[in-house]
């Protein structure tokens, strides 16, 4: 960041700034293991301001996974604490654990409906934090379960969440 910071314009420019990708989808590979979750929330507690002084207009994240955030709540709530944004990736499939079998299968309509609801609540219990959605989306191979017409379908009604809600 130090170095990107001296091009010229660059700090200026720069209005999100996220310090780790699905973060909880590598930590979730130490099962048991507490260590690399608190390992981590001391490192955004230590490098997010390193970040804001260096790019004093950003909102500086960590982005997690919509299943990750439900999946482990606590850590969550504790990584994103020193932080100014909630940066999350939202992808309409259940996640390999729920179903191995088919691990992309797509959700219905209103499963996703649901998801954004929940996806625009997460300020809340004392996070009251802009939400940046990072990555939305949901395959639109066949292969995939997924189809063009379906994820025009997520597309939509995202936007018209987003417009109603302001």
């Amino acid at each position: 960041v130090a170095e990107l910071a001296t091009i010229p314009g660059f700090a200026e420019r720069v209005r999100y700034f996220s310090i780790g990708n699905e973060v909880d989808v590598h930590l979730q590979s130490f099962p048991g293991a507490v260590a690399p979750w608190t390992s981590f929330t001391t490192f955004c507690e230590q490098v997010v301001p390193q970040v804001k002084a260096l790019l004093p207009r950003a909102k500086v994240g960590v982005n997690w996974t919509f299943h990750g955030i439900g999946t482990f709540p606590q850590a969550w709530k504790g990584m994103v604490g020193a932080c100014d944004a909630l940066f999350v990736n939202y992808y309409a499939v259940d996640p390999p654990e729920v179903n191995p079998a088919a691990p992309y299968q797509v959700r219905g309509v209103e499963a996703y409906k649901q998801d954004s609801a929940e996806i625009l609540a997460l300020p809340s219990g004392g996070i009251d934090k802009p939400i940046v959605l990072q990555e939305v989306g949901m395959p639109t191979d066949t292969v995939l379960g997924g189809s063009p017409s379906a994820q025009a379908e997520l597309e939509k009604h995202l936007f018209e969440l987003w417009d109603a809600a302001g």
